[in-house]
């Protein structure tokens, strides 16, 4: 959120002030209208956003790929627990519906993602009910673990 200020030191005039801090006033809203609709705006493009040589989006369907094709190995020689659910370890539907998490319970600890439902039938994995239970691991730590099987 952005702060407008107006000084009106010096201004003597009761009238001359109270249009100052309406003009102020005004200048919030109107600045605050803007920062929200530059947040919309980024968000909405957000899939094309570059590094100049791929998008988030490819970036992003990379990462779904890799993990389809490494979690679809795993499961073919029943390592690691892969699964895929549509609800997280509470029951609940993963984001309310139209989402699933895929896990695999490795030795360096649980790695998880989440994908679109028109994403599904790209694992190809044991299906369950409720997915296990959640270790509340980080984006970074499964990074982290990963990068540690790798080395294996």
């Amino acid at each position: 959120m952005y702060r407008v200020t107006i000084h009106t030191e010096g201004f003597t005039d009761d009238k001359v002030k109270r249009v100052l801090y309406k003009t102020e006033e005004t200048a919030f809203v109107a600045v605050d209208k803007l920062s929200n609709l530059a947040d919309k705006i980024a968000h909405d493009r957000l899939e094309e956003f570059s590094d100049g040589y791929h998008t988030f989006k490819e970036l992003y369907d990379y990462r779904m790929a890799f993990n389809a094709l490494l979690f679809n190995e795993w499961s073919k020689q029943n390592k690691y627990n892969v699964h895929k659910s549509w609800r997280h370890d509470d029951g609940k539907l993963c984001f309310d519906g139209g989402w699933f998490v895929v896990k695999a319970e490795t030795p360096m600890g649980q790695i998880s993602n989440h994908y679109e439902e028109k994403y599904w039938d790209l694992f190809n994995v044991e299906e369950r009910d409720v997915a296990s239970k959640f270790d509340g691991h980080t984006p970074e730590q499964a990074l982290e673990r990963m990068m540690k099987l790798a080395k294996m």
